[in-house]
């Protein structure tokens, strides 16, 4: 992974009064909501009204979707990004996202060159899809970006710059984000029968940014939880 990429770092806001104070915020604003939905269907829509006790987002206007989908919502905060995922209903007319039991995460200004794996935590990429040679490939995750990964593979698997990589990339107990990517480089590792190769992702592939970006943040809240000495994951 290239070291001039950066990384934006997301926060999750936990504290209830916080999200609703930033909902609130938007409301009076006047800034819009951008939902996007699986099949790639997207529309900002600007927020009607907040239900806080139903925990509920009304807007205004029309949005294509599944209540069985969670759809990813992203959202302005001055010049910081937020976004959340929900499920979302159709009901008088309007839109209503159902955020209960939903986390939402904004951006913080710090920013990070790349996410480096701590040896302790659970990190690994399943290959399932390759040029050539046995599968699936079982690798260990070094550093990671929304753009990019490094991964610690057997030396004797052989890969080509440029060759299309796909597989399963899972951090902790989060669930399996699927990717592709294009291998950039491969180079020897100091340890006896190691390699690392830098893995460039091509999200158009799996559609897997927003998966990608959700399970960033959740890795930065267990990176949180293993520094305080805990091991929820």
């Amino acid at each position: 992974m290239d070291g001039n990429e950066s990384s934006v770092i997301y926060e999750r806001i936990a504290q209830p009064e916080r999200r609703w104070a930033l909902f609130h915020k938007m409301f009076e604003g006047l800034k819009p909501l951008s939902l996007e939905s699986g099949t790639g269907s997207s529309v900002d829509l600007r927020i009607r009204s907040l239900e806080v006790d139903d925990e509920l987002l009304i807007l205004d206007g029309v949005f294509p979707s599944s209540e069985d989908e969670r759809i990813m919502v992203r959202f302005m905060e001055g010049e910081n990004r937020g976004f959340f995922r929900c499920r979302s209903e159709w009901k008088d007319g309007n839109v209503r996202l159902l955020l209960k039991n939903e986390d939402v995460f904004l951006e913080q200004k710090r920013k990070d060159f790349r996410l480096v794996i701590p040896e302790n935590y659970p990190a690994r990429f399943e290959i399932t899809m390759r040029a050539q040679g046995i599968l699936p490939v079982q690798s260990r995750v070094l550093d990671l970006n929304i753009t990019g990964v490094s991964l610690e593979v057997d030396a004797k698997e052989v890969f080509e710059v440029g060759e299309i990589l796909e597989g399963g990339l899972q951090l902790g107990s989060r669930p399996l984000v699927n990717l592709a990517g294009e291998v950039r480089f491969h180079a020897k590792r100091s340890e006896a029968g190691k390699m690392q190769i830098g893995l460039r992702f091509k999200h158009t592939l799996r559609s897997s940014e927003a998966n990608l970006m959700e399970l960033i943040a959740y890795f930065h809240s267990d990176l949180f939880q293993l520094r305080r000495g805990g091991s929820s994951f």
